[in-house]
């Protein structure tokens, strides 16, 4: 196992909390993105007045995992004394930058110096609890998707936004909330036939308003944890393959098939809303998969229909939930909903997939993957290519861990 340490630290509106446990979770599924409960110490009683949710108060989390200790500031002062910067340099004369990095720093590993991985999230202060009996304060927050959850509009009068499109809509519902999209989110046209689905109602949350929109799109809208509004399309990073292995950072894992885990293959959304032209009830259907389907979600909508679209990207998602690998392994701030993933298991094949939610539990300093679209994975993928050697080095069926690296 790799040796590494863990922090944590949490401040709200600018006031350090004695964090006891914490349990961090971003999750590709939910609204909102990051979920955040902490149990702290009970804070003194100016400061517990002052920790109110309902003054719209920011509370700040640093995850940091080191793999080796560094001089400190203090012992380099001393070393150095009273010398210049030339003499400082003087002292390592043929050395690079790095190498006085590595003269400075005690790894816990042999694999010598690595960068620490470190998440900072800025979340909204959402609930608080001073347990006085117990002599603990539990705390949760969130994302500002919760924000957008609670505000409905509050007008007599409906809203629409100015141009037919998606991000346009979503743009006019984080006004309302003193926010503003990505520069890099994209965009969709929304149907003439559909116009009825960009008018948002007094009493709807702008959530409620802009999800079937963005969701018939095709698109995925979220606040990630450092308060960034995106509306994107559902990518995945191939480029940063994460390997979790029971001999390197696995700490525990089962491997479940089960047409119960919330697999199907098979959707049926009901919309239903009032014309208020005609005064009367609409109904419309989308549906995905085949007629024959063994498992089908349904779920009705109280909105205007927007066209189809939605039923194939729920479908997506939830075909690809079949089987289970619930992993536990050593927290990496650097895992993420959307990385691509590898898990060996004893006994199980290499399953590929993705990071579909990540969970970090202090004072453990372990993470629990969930993953989906996983699939059965031979040693010889190309997926398992050392750096720098081509895929077409190797004859077919061989194995890229038994080959030397080419050119």
């Amino acid at each position: 196992m790799t040796v590494s340490a863990h922090t944590l630290t949490c401040s709200i509106d600018g006031n350090p909390l004695d964090v006891k446990q914490a349990r961090v979770t971003l999750d590709e599924g939910w609204s909102p993105y990051a979920q955040v409960q902490l149990t702290c110490s009970i804070p003194s009683p100016a400061v517990l007045e002052a920790l109110d949710p309902r003054k719209d108060l920011r509370a700040t989390l640093h995850l940091q995992q080191d793999f080796g200790d560094s001089d400190s500031l203090a012992t380099l002062s001393a070393l150095w004394g009273e010398g210049t910067l030339q003499d400082v340099s003087a002292l390592y004369p043929d050395d690079a930058l790095e190498d006085v990095t590595r003269t400075h720093y005690r790894p816990f590993n042999d694999f010598g110096v690595r960068l620490p991985s470190i998440i900072d999230l800025d979340l909204t202060f959402r609930e608080r609890d001073a347990d006085h009996d117990a002599g603990e304060f539990r705390v949760s927050v969130a994302s500002d998707e919760a924000l957008l959850e609670g505000h409905k509009l509050v007008s007599r009068y409906q809203e629409a936004p100015a141009t037919p499109t998606v991000k346009a809509a979503v743009a006019l519902a984080l006004a309302h909330i003193g926010v503003g999209l990505d520069e890099d989110s994209t965009d969709a046209p929304v149907s003439v036939d559909n116009a009825d689905s960009l008018i948002w109602n007094p009493g709807v949350s702008g959530w409620d308003y802009v999800y079937p929109l963005v969701q018939k799109a095709g698109l995925r809208l979220y606040c990630d944890e450092a308060r960034r509004w995106k509306l994107v399309r559902a990518t995945r990073n191939t480029e940063d393959l994460m390997v979790l292995t029971a001999d390197h950072n696995v700490t525990s894992g089962r491997d479940k098939i089960s047409l119960d885990d919330d697999w199907y293959d098979a959707v049926v959304i009901t919309y239903k809303w009032r014309d208020p032209a005609t005064a009367t009830t609409m109904i419309a259907y989308d549906i995905a998969g085949d007629y024959r389907a063994k498992n089908v979600f349904a779920e009705t909508r109280d909105v205007p229909f927007p066209g189809p679209g939605a039923a194939d990207a729920l479908l997506g998602r939830k075909q690809g939930r079949g089987r289970v690998l619930d992993v536990s392994a050593v927290s990496d701030y650097s895992a993420a909903p959307g990385r691509a993933l590898a898990i060996t298991l004893p006994g199980t094949p290499v399953q590929t997939g993705y990071t579909s939610s990540v969970t970090w539990s202090f004072p453990d300093d372990e993470m629990r993957i969930a993953s989906r679209a996983l699939i059965d994975t031979p040693e010889s993928a190309w997926m398992f290519l050392p750096v720098g050697e081509k895929w077409t080095d190797s004859p077919t069926g061989a194995s890229w861990l038994n080959e030397e690296v080419g050119t």
